[in-house]
């Protein structure tokens, strides 16, 4: 007969009793021999509970106990699970889970424990809520060179979500709707909401498919707060207006795109975290250092390092065509100083020729890219009236260029 330990009686420790339990009979001939709880570890007064006997507060009963083989830890996040689940590992005994964070945070750690006290370390339901995904990627795809995974990861953002989508409802209704129905926490629903749970879902996948530890912690994460009504109002491919002058994404497929006539169009690049961004950058974007400001949000939400970006700075007009009166140079050198001299010169006749390419690259620079990461295309596109459309030139009798960047 194999006996059982459950560390926690909540929700999940109360369900996996009540299966053994109800499916007792299944169980047991699965596992080879009858399958039986002996003790459910808990610091909560259970005593008119009708299995009162089984349980205990004292962690120790189990470690002591050498009839217990398998011990189904229930009690979530790290403080107690992890190392009673340590324990437990080195005592040789194996340990099935759907603690999530822990798994994201110790898995390889406990995995190796495993490994050295000849055990197992089960965790296949903290991710997928018990669907078979990990068994299936640690095993029957080990031959296999794994390069993407898609999935929705998370149940309750996506059901609040598609609730905003459906019904035009905004973020606080629809997670009120979700903690009524059991979906979200009532008294802190964070961990859907703010990310969190999906973060180490990816982490534990990644680890399995790199071979080692991806940690939570290194995972840019960003919940739903705030999403709006007109943020979910269309699908992904409808209209949506807004007024801006930068967009990123880390989506294969989805095209970004940005159109000038003299203004300096801007395309960066990360290689390595696969994303990118599309800027479009006139006199009054280039002093308000809209490439700067699309650097750290590439940091701040995607995770890239400056050093890593690849920009193209495309056609737009030069300084040998863009003739300013001083509030141009002026809102350059409030917003950069002195590295900003150099594009900025005095003509004969007392007004400014202001280099916006230069500018922009320099900025770029002090964001962090290396310079040999910076391509600029000379052509100005007032000059080149075969070749480009120039608001200055030509006025409102003018097209556009459009200047495009999509991951593949």
């Amino acid at each position: 007969m194999a006996k059982i330990a459950i560390l926690g009686f909540g929700t999940v420790g109360s369900g996996v009793y009540e299966v053994l339990c109800r499916n007792a009979a299944g169980v047991s001939r699965r596992a080879g021999e009858p399958v039986e709880v002996k003790y459910i570890l808990d610091p909560k007064d259970f005593s008119a509970h009708p299995a009162a006997n089984l349980f205990i507060k004292n962690f120790d009963t189990i470690l002591e106990d050498p009839e217990i083989r398998v011990v189904v830890e229930t009690i979530g996040g790290t403080r107690f699970a992890y190392p009673y689940v340590k324990a437990c590992l080195e005592s040789g005994r194996s340990v099935c889970t759907s603690n999530k964070e822990m798994v994201a945070t110790y898995g390889a750690e406990l995995l190796a424990l495993a490994k050295a006290h000849n055990c197992a370390f089960l965790f296949e339901a903290s991710v997928g809520g018990g669907t078979p995904i990990i068994t299936p990627m640690h095993q029957c795809l080990a031959a296999n060179v794994i390069t993407e995974v898609e999935g929705i990861v998370n149940g309750t953002t996506n059901f609040m979500l598609t609730k905003m989508v459906r019904e035009n409802l905004g973020f606080d209704e629809a997670l009120k709707i979700a903690q009524e129905l059991g979906y979200a926490e009532t008294k802190d629903p964070g961990d859907d909401v703010d990310g969190r749970d999906a973060c180490r879902k990816i982490a534990i996948l990644s680890s399995l498919v790199c071979g080692h530890q991806i940690y939570p912690q290194n995972i840019p994460t960003r919940g739903i707060r705030a999403i709006t009504t007109a943020d979910v109002k269309s699908d992904l491919y409808g209209k949506l207006h807004y007024e801006a002058d930068g967009m990123m994404t880390a989506i294969p497929g989805v095209a970004l795109v940005v159109f000038s006539a003299d203004c300096i169009p801007v395309l960066l690049y990360d290689p390595v975290r696969r994303v990118i961004a599309a800027l479009h950058s006139g006199w009054r974007g280039t002093a308000a250092g809209i490439v700067t400001r699309a650097v750290e949000r590439m940091e701040e939400v995607y995770g890239c390092r400056p050093e890593n970006i690849l920009a193209a700075i495309g056609p737009g007009i030069g300084p040998c065509c863009f003739e300013t009166h001083e509030d141009v140079p002026n809102a350059m050198m409030a917003a950069v100083a002195s590295p900003a001299l150099p594009f900025i010169k005095i003509k004969e006749n007392g007004k400014f020729s202001v280099d916006l390419k230069g500018i922009n690259a320099k900025r770029l620079e002090l964001a962090g890219l290396e310079p040999d990461h910076i391509a600029v295309c000379g052509d100005c596109t007032a000059c080149m009236e075969d070749k480009y459309w120039s608001h200055r030139r030509q006025g409102a009798e003018r097209g556009s260029m459009a200047a495009v960047i999509e991951l593949t």
